[in-house]
């Protein structure tokens, strides 16, 4: 058992679609969801959910975020005029 600091699940969702939201777009695929949850469990475990099938739960959460399509790298790099 971890000793995570609990979060609230609204909190937890917020603060998990913020950081999602912070990557460049083109890695806001589904292709990019595993790496990005491999990322939370290190970075921020605090908003990963807990217990069985935590992937999938913010799967879930950020299903609603993901980018499909072709998003290239320089989508990300837009020059300003």
């Amino acid at each position: 058992m971890t000793n995570r600091p609990q979060m609230k699940t609204t909190e937890q969702a917020r603060r998990i679609v913020d950081l999602w939201q912070e990557r460049p777009r083109w890695q806001r695929t589904a292709e990019h969801l595993l790496p990005f949850y491999g990322w939370l469990l290190e970075h921020e475990p605090a908003v990963v959910p807990s217990g069985p099938g935590s992937i999938l739960k913010v799967s879930t959460i950020l299903s609603a975020h993901l980018l499909y399509g072709s998003v290239s790298r320089s989508d990300s790099c837009r020059v300003r005029s």
